[in-house]
């Protein structure tokens, strides 16, 4: 992935720091928040009110079929306008300093461009991203509205309800430093719609989501979330994949590359399914 600014410098860091920086409780900032970096780039953040700072973002660009995130530590000064961020990254010496200001209390804008570790921090906003809230903490809700706005979705319910627990379960891992053992956990009130049938699995370091439709015009999909450890930077993966044809049955296991690995193909799905951009 092409260096954006703080975006190439927390990806190639992997964001390690693991240390907590005094917040308030009341942090404006504090929850989950998501957008598209550049018009082109999936990213999202945790901001806990400890001051521990979570970033998720596509690992292979503008393909990003695969997310990828870790932790980092952040200070903010609320008093200033627009407000100070200080993200602070260990393998560095300084920190990055950047902006970020609250149109509304669900839409986020934090100057990411031309940011990097030493630089000044920058006095005005020079690109257009907009992070819109999500939840208050790592796990996204899913309540009946949104399970209705699923069902009415032209992606459908499979697909929407699946990356809402792929990415939660990301973000919860990353906060927490644990998987999640089953779907309560992740904010899913029932495994069982008049659509589909949900379920997770758990092994050492991943756990597998499925959504297996009822019906047999709808498509299947499957998720991993995947915990690794590569160059002494804990990150946690995932990735979901979906039945070319509606069925009722499972696609195989995908499997995901290295975060590190270049090239255009992180994720390998299984025989007669295909991989679901985020």
């Amino acid at each position: 992935m092409k260096r954006i600014g703080c975006v190439g410098v927390l990806v190639s860091a992997v964001l390690t720091a693991q240390g907590v920086m005094a917040q308030t409780a009341t942090s404006p900032l504090s929850g989950r928040w998501q957008g598209i970096f550049d018009e082109k780039y999936p990213m999202g953040f945790l901001f806990s009110p400890d001051g521990k700072f979570i970033m998720v973002f596509g690992s292979n660009g503008v393909e990003s079929t695969m997310l990828s995130g870790t932790t980092a530590n952040y200070k903010l000064d609320a008093t200033t306008q627009p407000m100070h961020v200080d993200i602070t990254i260990p393998d560095a010496k300084e920190p990055v300093l950047t902006i970020a200001e609250l149109s509304d209390p669900q839409t986020l804008r934090m100057q990411i461009k031309d940011t990097n570790p030493g630089k000044p921090r920058p006095t005005q906003f020079s690109d257009r991203t907009q992070m819109q809230k999500v939840s208050d903490r790592a796990i996204e809700p899913l309540d009946s509205a949104k399970f209705t706005q699923a069902a009415q979705s032209s992606e459908g319910e499979g697909r929407v309800v699946i990356q809402a627990l792929a990415q939660s379960a990301l973000f919860s891992t990353v906060e927490a430093g644990k998987l999640p053992t089953n779907l309560e956990q992740l904010g899913l009130p029932t495994n069982n719609t008049p659509n589909y049938r949900y379920q997770l699995q758990t092994q050492p370091d991943q756990i597998t989501l499925i959504a297996r439709p009822k019906k047999a015009n709808l498509k299947s999909y499957i998720s991993v979330v995947i915990k690794g450890s590569e160059r002494k930077i804990d990150f946690v993966s995932t990735a979901v994949c979906q039945s070319v044809r509606p069925s009722l049955f499972a696609p195989p296991t995908p499997r995901l590359a290295s975060s590190f690995a270049s090239g255009n193909k992180p994720v390998t799905c299984g025989i007669g399914s295909e991989a679901v951009k985020f």
